[in-house]
């Protein structure tokens, strides 16, 4: 039987409310972890039925970038999606995800929307969890220095990030 790898997300902080910059924590991506490609699902919805509203496809893209495609069951059962571009940065052996929203799908085309969202990674054996960093940060960044420096001065405080609805999603067994 697979392995099944429990991922802690916050619903309303993933890809939607947690802090948004002009810039990327670092310009170059650091490898994509390989635990974190897969297909994932909303745990909440695991015992539910229907099953599976949520759906989350993390993918390996070229130079350490990674895509994720978030699909939704609309109140219809049609699967609506959206899609995000990001890439890894290590700040003090600490993992970071700066992710930002696709315009078009990867297939159209990776014309992302500008702005980043940022969140820590951390792994635990066969968990992971992703860790916004709060929107409650009230400094501008005009390079990845600046930005870098910030984070890597306020990672250690529980306050930089949200932590009010947490969510799991689970690996789908099929994934690797």
């Amino acid at each position: 039987m697979p392995v099944k790898v429990i991922l802690f997300l916050s619903v309303a902080l993933l890809f939607q409310s947690c802090l948004e910059t002009d810039v990327p924590i670092t310009t170059e991506g650091e490898p994509v972890p390989k635990n974190f490609l897969g297909i994932w699902y909303d745990a909440t919805d695991y015992e539910s039925s229907p099953a599976f509203k949520k759906k989350y496809v993390v993918t390996q893209g070229e130079d350490n970038t990674v895509y994720i495609n978030k699909f939704s069951v609309d109140s219809e059962n049609k699967w609506e999606g959206e899609s995000y571009k990001g890439h890894f940065s290590k700040v003090n052996k600490v993992l970071f995800l700066n992710l930002q929203k696709l315009e078009k799908s990867e297939e159209e085309g990776d014309e992302s929307g500008g702005k980043y969202n940022l969140y820590r990674i951390t792994f635990e054996d066969d968990v992971a969890k992703l860790d916004a960093i709060t929107d409650d940060v009230t400094e501008t960044f005009e390079s990845s220095k600046e930005l870098y420096d910030f984070v890597a001065k306020n990672m250690g405080y529980s306050f930089f990030y949200e932590k009010d609805e947490s969510v799991s999603i689970i690996r789908s067994e099929d994934a690797e």
